[in-house]
């Protein structure tokens, strides 16, 4: 009988102790969901401000890149306003050079023009000078043949002119 109420007791404190022990495996399992609960919210929040995070460091990227972008084109710009700046430059200065090698090859050629147009007019005041002695030449043997040989002398005097005329450079009277 003791040894009967000694195995309930002990049986019942067992049962006790389990009792005990499973109340105490719900309440660890409880914490411990409730924990895993917790470490998922907070793994949710960990996520979303890291995606936040990734979210900001891409738009910095992108404006960053952007304003690299930008300036670069600006720079581009500004370097292709330059190389055109300088090739107007280059090109106003070659035509300016070539308008003046322009200019002094009219001169010389104005020069040598003036030069050719008073050794023509020279000659031709030489030969105006030449005509005018023949013509006087004639003249005077017209008066020393007399009237009757006149007539014969002036149809003969024609052919000569004509011979003689400026551009015809002959000398039938020398």
């Amino acid at each position: 009988v003791i040894r009967k109420k000694y195995e309930l007791e002990k049986v019942e404190i067992i049962s006790a102790e389990k009792e005990k022990a499973e109340k105490l495996i719900r309440e660890m399992e409880h914490k411990c969901n409730e924990k895993i609960l917790e470490n998922k919210r907070e793994s949710e929040r960990c996520l979303m401000r890291l995606k936040e995070e990734h979210a900001a460091v891409v738009a910095r990227i992108q404006q960053d890149n952007e304003l690299k972008e930008s300036t670069l084109r600006a720079y581009h710009k500004e370097e292709l306003q330059r190389i055109r700046s300088q090739g107007e430059s280059e090109l106003r200065e070659r035509l300016s050079s070539l308008r003046q090698e322009h200019e002094a090859q009219i001169k010389t050629v104005n020069i040598r023009h003036e030069e050719d147009c008073q050794k023509l007019q020279d000659e031709l005041e030489l030969q105006k000078s030449k005509e005018e002695k023949q013509r006087a030449l004639l003249q005077l043997q017209w008066k020393v043949m007399g009237e009757s040989q006149q007539v014969d002398q002036e149809v003969n005097s024609k052919k000569v002119y004509a011979l003689v005329k400026p551009g015809n450079y002959i000398s039938l009277f020398c």
